[in-house]
């Protein structure tokens, strides 16, 4: 089965090429062959345009360079990529090499053995105390609400495409991750939830704001529509306790 990585790039030119590198370089440490790299130019204003050249003419030559005209976000980016692609496992990288190599390792091996894999960050300081509070009283309210369990619905994921586009996916805010991944962990599929190090935190993020709290509350109201009221979802996923 074809795993995707999709790489979202807004304004990193800095760190781009060192997050393909590092992609490059687990790929070939794990022995998966059968992979395509995507880097998503997110309406970028500085050089990330001629970095994402750079990476397919010097890391890998198959690497595919999609640009969007205007900064429209990663959940956008995400979605309108499930919208091309039917089949295989996708991987989101970050373009700010946020996440540490060892973890997108995990993501791979584990993603071989497993119908889906979600992950968490063990340093989630480096988040900033605020964020990292809010998020966890959020995720400790989805999981209470829909009786499934995962230390952060939010992490970094590996999903199966073919599943996934199956699901109402109308959410376009801060908690899209987390309602699929909800919806896989309801969805009798096995799974495996591992740990792994963010590299740089989250020094852009704009997730704390009134908008997106009001998604959060969306987000809610939608899951019980889709999980209790028309049972959409309705066995939970089995968690694969092998040690990898």
């Amino acid at each position: 089965m074809k795993t995707y990585f999709l790489v979202l790039a807004y304004n990193e030119e800095e760190l781009l090429k060192t997050a393909v590198l590092n992609l490059q370089k687990v790929i070939s440490q794990t022995s998966l062959n059968d992979y395509q790299i995507i880097i998503v130019n997110d309406g970028s204003t500085d050089n990330t345009t001629r970095v994402a050249l750079n990476c397919q003419n010097e890391i890998d030559t198959n690497i595919i360079i999609t640009t969007n005209k205007k900064n429209i976000g990663g959940t956008k980016s995400i979605q309108n990529f499930l919208k091309d692609y039917d089949h295989g496992k996708l991987i989101v990288i970050t373009g700010d090499n946020d996440m540490h190599v060892g973890l997108i390792e995990k993501l791979i091996v584990n993603s071989k053995i497993n119908d889906f894999v979600i992950s968490y960050y063990i340093n989630r300081e480096v988040k900033g105390y605020l964020r990292a509070m809010i998020s966890y009283f959020y995720n400790f309210a989805l999981c209470s609400i829909f009786q499934v369990y995962a230390f952060y619905l939010q992490g970094p994921f590996v999903w199966p495409i073919e599943i996934v586009k199956k699901f109402n996916l109308n959410n376009n805010g801060v908690t899209f991750i987390s309602e699929v991944n909800i919806k896989l962990l309801k969805s009798n599929l096995k799974f495996k939830e591992i740990a792994g190090i963010s590299n740089v935190g989250s020094y852009k993020s704009t997730a704390i704001s009134t908008k997106n709290i009001f998604k959060s509350l969306y987000t809610i109201i939608h899951l019980i529509n889709e999980i209790y009221i028309l049972k959409k979802f309705n066995k939970n996923s089995i968690r694969n306790l092998e040690n990898i």
